[in-house]
């Protein structure tokens, strides 16, 4: 088995204990490791969307009027204070989740 370089971090198993984590990057000719395997990094990345009963998407962004190519470019929005659900855009929704103002127009609740 080949010796490490000086100053070269040693790779570790991820958490799940199934796979060696995933290398960040190489400088100066030591590698560093990121603190997830691949699979794990994947699966903490993914969105849940948020399921509401008896509301279903409409066919466009109700903030900006962006029309999607695909459905997962739409996700809902849930004011909690005025229990307010609108569909919006994935633009939308991170402009929403930072500043908490819909700007275009009042909000009117759907039922």
């Amino acid at each position: 088995m080949p010796r490490k370089k000086q100053g070269q971090l040693e790779r570790k198993l991820c958490s799940c204990g199934e796979r060696p984590v995933a290398i960040n990057y190489v400088k100066d000719n030591v590698t560093h490791y990121r603190s997830l395997c691949s699979s794990c990094s994947k699966k903490k990345r993914r969105r849940k969307k948020l399921q509401v009963p008896n509301y279903s998407l409409k066919p466009q962004c109700e903030k900006c009027g962006f029309v999607p190519k695909f459905y997962q470019q739409l996700d809902v929005y849930h004011n909690k204070d005025d229990g307010i659900i609108k569909t919006v855009c994935l633009n939308c929704q991170e402009e929403l989740n930072h500043t908490n103002v819909w700007s275009q127009g009042d909000l009117v609740a759907d039922f």
